[in-house]
């Protein structure tokens, strides 16, 4: 049925444009609303973008922390090392104590020693190949592959002392060289002087020693 609209023109035209207002503020109110749900959504998104990115700047930090650790460890472990290696070059290769009382056993009564030093160092073990074996030319990768020479230490002792004469200096030479880590026994000199007006007779001798000197306890003749 028809709907019959009884009332005058310009009331109607006022209730139109009342309902286009109501109309108007819904959609006001709608779109109101909508852009805080929006807001809202992009402040949460924002605040989450925020605590990830907090969280991974502590996860960079504690990584960081983790790498200037390892390389300060690898630092310290380089040290140590090298100290390590350095302790191991200043490590005696000879008894001091066992060779003097090695010494001592075969020194006359006569005779003082006024000096004592010993040389440490390390020499090349000489590998000789069975007789008339032909060498050949390696190349360099075969003389790259070619195990190195070992090395064994090369212990020297030299002695300065005076004696009553020459007799005791020889006497002191035969023993030592009666003794088998004992090697290379020289008399560098052997020259008469006064001291203190009275004749003594000055001398100085120089010889090797195998390495690993047992104690003075047991004598090895030659």
């Amino acid at each position: 049925m028809k709907e019959i609209n009884f009332l005058p023109k310009p009331y109607q035209e006022a209730r139109r444009r009342h309902d286009q207002r109501i109309t108007l503020v819904w959609f006001a109110v709608i779109g109101l609303c909508a852009l805080g749900l929006w807001f809202f959504a992009e402040a949460t998104r924002i605040q989450i973008a925020r605590t990830n990115v907090d969280h991974l700047t502590r996860q960079n930090t504690m990584v960081q922390t983790g790498l200037d650790l390892v390389k300060k460890l690898r630092a310290e472990q380089a040290e140590l090392r090298e100290k390590y290696e350095v302790i191991k070059d200043l490590r005696p290769k000879a008894n001091n104590i066992e060779i003097l009382a090695a010494i001592s056993r075969f020194m006359p009564a006569q005779i003082t020693l006024k000096e004592y030093q010993l040389v440490c160092g390390e020499k090349e073990e000489k590998v000789e190949g069975p007789a008339g074996s032909v060498k050949k030319v390696l190349s360099k990768s075969e003389a790259d592959r070619k195990p190195k020479a070992k090395t064994s230490p090369d212990i020297k002792v030299s002695l300065v002392g005076l004696a009553r004469g020459e007799m005791d200096v020889a006497i002191l030479v035969g023993q030592l060289s009666g003794y088998k880590k004992f090697q290379d026994i020289r008399l560098e000199y052997c020259k008469a002087g006064s001291l203190q007006g009275r004749l003594a007779t000055q001398f100085k001798i120089s010889f090797a020693i195998k390495p690993h000197l047992p104690a003075a306890g047991g004598k090895e003749d030659g």
